[in-house]
């Protein structure tokens, strides 16, 4: 097994980042955004074009609810897809809806 090379950058308050984990946040950031850009336009737009109240909050539920059932199975099969394949596969499924 090869080794990988961590990088760790100094802050400003005495601690180390590894790159790594920025980039892991960095990314569950970005692909939260998108959720976070659209959320104060949608409510508007889809009232305009006469979809029900109801179903803008099942469009906006639909996520967490998705998230809240299938983060125990992932968990069940981390140890099996190992922590990079799952947070990669992970991401690729958030992002291409979207």
């Amino acid at each position: 097994m090869r080794k990988e090379a961590v990088v760790i950058v100094p802050c400003n308050h005495g601690m180390a980042v590894d790159m790594r984990l920025a980039v892991v946040y960095g990314s569950s950031f970005l692909v939260n955004l998108i959720l976070a850009i659209v959320a104060p336009f949608y409510p508007i737009e889809a009232e305009r074009k006469g979809a029900p109240v109801w179903v803008t909050g099942l469009i906006f539920s639909a996520m967490p609810l998705a998230t809240f059932v299938c983060s125990p199975l992932v968990g069940t099969y981390l140890q099996y897809l190992g922590r990079r394949r799952a947070f990669c596969t992970g991401t690729i499924c958030e992002v291409t809806p979207t």
